[in-house]
């Protein structure tokens, strides 16, 4: 019985090496020094009186939240953080740290009318929620693939591009009747009404995933000039890069009583772009005519 434990002894110190030799072999992989800067967003700019579109900054596309996250290869979140202007230093920059490995960078601005709701909800790559109860105009989001290298830090710009939302802009020829305290706009006012998680989209493409019914409500007392002069706006996400909508508009006064509503009918919005309708509304004796025109970007024009 001795003999046989002797023999087997030099065998289980030989297994004890090998296993503390594999264990010194480990390679752990270090964290990698990863800095994000967000840029490039595209809009118009009105400078000496001559449209132009300026690739800017931020602050200068007037949005005031961002939100990033990372996704692996099983897009699985990875990392995530959020960027309120004003409140966050370095707004338009994230630094963070990752293994090496091959990610997707996933990352939506907007200007928000909440700051309590804060930046977008980034579920996916392919799916994004706005929590805020209006959707503005200044709207963009990317995604990016990304390849992380162990030791080498990395920086990252991601350049936002157009905008993903389309808009509709009402220029109405016809003096306003001095009750008019409200405009009520509604784009397809008979789809999807009240649909949960409205301004969810792809953010990759800036597609909704359903036809939606938008509507805001301008109030005189909350414009620049106490007055729609200026011509009141909605912005919507589309499901593709043009769609053709109804849009409805209703004139009320101080205390919500309709004064005028007209229907405008197969109007074409365009992503990232305005259709801009101007004509007589209040006028009865004056013919069809909105002219739809798209800018920004670019303007369509609709005439009524």
């Amino acid at each position: 019985m001795q003999k046989f434990f002797f023999l087997l002894l030099p065998l289980f110190v030989a297994h004890l090496f090998s296993c503390s030799s594999e264990d010194n072999n480990t390679v752990v992989t270090e964290p990698v020094s990863v800095k994000v800067s967000f840029s490039g967003f595209d809009f118009s700019v009105v400078p000496d009186q001559n449209f132009a579109t300026s690739r800017a900054s931020a602050a200068e596309a007037q949005v005031t939240c961002i939100a990033f996250k990372v996704f692996d290869e099983n897009n699985k979140e990875f990392y995530a953080e959020k960027k309120t202007k004003g409140t966050n230093e370095n707004f338009d920059q994230i630094n963070c740290e990752l293994p090496a490995g091959k990610y997707t960078f996933v990352a939506v601005a907007h200007k928000a009318k909440t700051p309590s709701n804060g930046a977008a909800n980034i579920v996916s790559p392919d799916k994004a929620v706005i929590n805020d109860i209006i959707l503005y105009k200044s709207t963009y989001a990317t995604t990016m693939s990304v390849d992380i290298t162990r030791g080498e830090p990395k920086e990252v710009t991601m350049n936002f591009g157009k905008r993903i939302t389309a808009s509709f802009s009402l220029y109405i020829s016809d003096p306003y009747p001095e009750e008019v305290d409200e405009v009520e706009i509604i784009i397809d006012p008979d789809q999807n009404v009240g649909t949960p998680n409205q301004y969810t989209f792809n953010p990759s493409t800036g597609f909704s995933f359903a036809k939606q019914s938008y509507t805001t409500n301008i109030y005189k007392k909350n414009t620049p000039n106490n007055s729609f002069i200026d011509g009141p706006m909605i912005s919507c996400f589309l499901t593709a890069t043009e769609q053709v909508v109804n849009v409805k508009v209703d004139m009320k006064d101080s205390s919500g009583k309709l004064i005028r509503t007209r229907t405008f009918n197969a109007v074409t919005l365009k992503q990232n772009c305005t259709t801009k309708a101007t004509g007589y509304f209040f006028t009865n004796s004056v013919s069809n005519g909105y002219t739809f025109d798209t800018t920004d970007d670019e303007e369509l024009s609709y005439a009524f």
